[in-house]
């Protein structure tokens, strides 16, 4: 609609010279200007929709004519592939926020004492999440100055450590 509210402006402001000589176009001449006008509005040149329709994508790439995959397959791919830390590191980890407050040795019987009364005995096994993943976590050691944690072949050694009070 635009497009002939244009090619009727042209036409008629083509005419203005003639106008102002006070000369009127006669209706077969006006005929013939309209029928032209709406020739060229037909025509398949100056439909727009259509020729974005028939485009050709200008980010087609090769990958885009490959076959579709399964929705599993491609949630599979788009996954990252999760690291595992090495055992060492995870028990510095849980070694952090793993604090017992000392140690109970009665003759053979060792025990790690926790915050909270609780106590936790040689060769017991804990779990600890890191990551996601849970880990067992077995005390390898108690002495009366630290302790060991053992996370499969990986040992971390640590010393309580005292506060003081003032």
């Amino acid at each position: 609609m635009k497009t002939l509210c244009h090619i009727l402006l042209l036409l008629l402001t083509a005419t203005a010279p003639g106008i102002a000589g006070a000369q009127v176009m006669g209706p077969d001449v006006r005929t013939r200007q309209l029928d032209k006008a709406e020739a060229a509005i037909a025509t398949p040149a100056l439909r727009v929709e259509e020729r974005l329709a028939n485009l050709r994508d200008p980010f087609f790439t090769q990958a885009a004519s490959l076959p579709a995959r399964p929705a599993a397959e491609l949630e599979a791919a788009a996954a990252p592939e999760k690291v595992r830390r090495p055992d060492g590191a995870v028990l510095a980890l849980i070694a952090q926020s793993f604090q017992p407050s000392g140690s109970l040795i009665l003759g053979e019987r060792r025990l790690l004492t926790l915050p909270g009364g609780q106590s936790i005995a040689l060769g017991a096994t804990f779990t600890a999440r890191v990551d996601g993943e849970e880990y067992a976590i077995t005390i390898g050691d108690i002495t009366s100055t630290g302790y060991t944690l053992k996370l499969n072949e990986a040992t971390l050694a640590r010393t309580f450590t005292l506060s003081r009070s003032p």
